[in-house]
């Protein structure tokens, strides 16, 4: 009889001991869960986060390229600004020595070229 009780009790701690590991795995793998369950939100969170920064950068470019086509037009009328300008003070420079005498009609010319012709 005491083997018997013995091999019950040894059973009965077998039996304890099993469902202790049991409930320990399974409130381990709740916790996983969890984890998984924050990991994928997460991961949401980035991905929407990401997806807005991308459409912004796109949106960026997409004004760059547009900026970057109308520039070289503006590129170009500063410098004929810059050439008119340098030819001004050119002229200027061959004037600057002119004798000015009154009472003589100056002459009247939309352009430096004709000024310069008409002298």
């Amino acid at each position: 009889m005491r083997s018997e009780l013995s091999r019950s009790s040894l059973l009965e701690k077998y039996i304890v001991s099993n469902e202790l590991i049991l409930k320990t795995m399974q409130e381990n793998i709740t916790d996983i869960k969890n984890q998984i369950a924050d990991i994928k939100l997460t991961n949401e969170r980035s991905h929407s986060a990401m997806q807005v920064k991308m459409e912004s950068l796109e949106s960026d470019l997409n004004k760059l390229k547009i900026s970057s086509k109308s520039a070289p037009i503006t590129l170009e009328n500063e410098l004929i600004l810059g050439e008119q300008i340098i030819q001004e003070i050119q002229q200027r420079k061959n004037r600057e020595k002119n004798i000015v005498l009154v009472g003589l009609p100056e002459q009247i010319a939309s352009t430096p070229e004709d000024r310069l012709s008409k002298d």
